[in-house]
Order: C-alpha cells, then structure tokens, then sequence
C-alpha cells in the first residue's frame, strides 16, 4: 500500500506534461505515444536474437533471466526520471510504473516484486527511495506482492566508471534481506547503464536460492 504522503500529492499537487508543456499530467496522451520504444534487440551487446532483450550469451553474465527495457535515456526520459528522483512527484513515480508495465509480458504469475535500493546517503537526502516506490506502484497495479528483498552493504555510487570496472565495483554490493526465500522476483530500476547493480543483484538473489529473476528498467543510457 502506498503511504497517505503519496495518496494526498497525487490530489492534490498539479502538474504538466514533460514534454509540450500543455497537459495537465506529467506525460499527456499525444506525447506518449510519440516516445520511441527500445528496438527488440539485446540490450547488452546489441544483437538482434529473438525473445527476451537479453540474448543468451549476455544472460549468463548479467545472471537475469530476462531484462525489459522500456525507452532509451534520451532528453525526456532524463526529465521523467529527474522529476521521478529529486522533486518527490507521485505522479513521476506511478508514470515510470506505467511505462514499464506496458514493456512487461501481461502474464507474470507467482511473482514477488522488488527493487534496485539506492544507494542509502541519496535515500536519506531526499527522504524517500525513487525505485522503490516505482516498484511498489507497479506491484499494486498488478496485483502482486512488494518486498525489500536486498539491502545495500555499501555507498558506492557508480558515475563514469568502465562497464568491467563497475562488474567489479559491485562485486558483493547487496544482501539478501528477508528469511523466506520467493521462487520468481521481479527486479525493478530506472536507468540501466552497464547493468552491473542488475547483474549483482541478481547474483545475490539466486545465491539466496531464487529460482527465476525478471528484471524491468524504465531506460537504457
């Protein structure tokens, strides 16, 4: 459930659309229709093998069983996510939930959601984790569960960094937090880079005994 904070803004605080400034939502109709999709391609190493959008060979390494990536990181997608991490908008928050729900196969049955926690100083600063409420909009629309399955064990942000080199930085980055262990986990985050938090968390969730993980991210830099 959704904290009265979030219930009360979404009444009550007014918005306009990203993009043409005229619609009163954040991203009107017309403007979401023209946003160019991911092409159905890896989204690792850009191959163009059937199915989900990581290819069999980048699967192994990225340790999630099936990545969707909504909408390339282009001007508007920054602005959504901006508005979605630093001006506490509930309504960012259930936009990206929309968005990737639209990317997700419309069956997922058995599924426990969770999210990629940020990094806890940005948490603190800010008052609230963006991911997790952009996982728990998508989780109550439909109808699953929400848990904060991982904890973050360090600070490290991870700006600039070579992909082999933030393999390496997140290398034991989380923790399995909670004793029972769900059978599929669906992942969520917002921009995906070189998808090694993805990949470690990933790793930590099998090694916590997870049989299949789905990972869902809103856009790929």
């Amino acid at each position: 459930m959704l904290d009265l904070y979030d219930r009360l803004m979404s009444l009550f605080a007014p918005h306009s659309c990203l993009a043409c400034g005229l619609e009163p939502d954040l991203l009107c109709a017309t403007c979401r229709q023209d946003m160019s999709t991911v092409p159905p391609a890896c989204i690792v190493c850009g191959s163009l093998e059937s199915g989900s959008l990581t290819c069999s060979s980048c699967k192994r390494v990225q340790k999630c069983d099936a990545v969707y990536v909504s909408y390339p990181y282009n001007k508007l997608a920054q602005q959504i996510v901006h508005t979605a991490k630093f001006n506490r908008a509930v309504a960012a928050h259930r936009l990206l939930a929309e968005l990737l729900d639209e990317t997700l196969p419309a069956h997922m049955p058995d599924f426990v959601v969770t999210n990629v926690p940020t990094v806890y100083r940005h948490v603190r600063q800010r008052g609230f984790d963006h991911t997790e409420r952009i996982a728990k909009h998508l989780a109550e629309m439909r109808k699953l569960p929400f848990q904060r399955l991982l904890e973050r064990k360090s600070n490290l942000v991870q700006v600039g960094s070579a992909r082999q080199d933030r393999l390496e930085q997140m290398k034991g980055a989380f923790r399995f937090a909670v004793k029972t262990t769900p059978s599929k986990v669906l992942i969520i985050d917002d921009v995906k880079t070189t998808g090694a938090s993805l990949s470690e968390c990933a790793r930590e969730l099998k090694r916590a005994g997870v049989e299949h993980v789905y990972a869902a991210v809103f856009a790929k830099a």
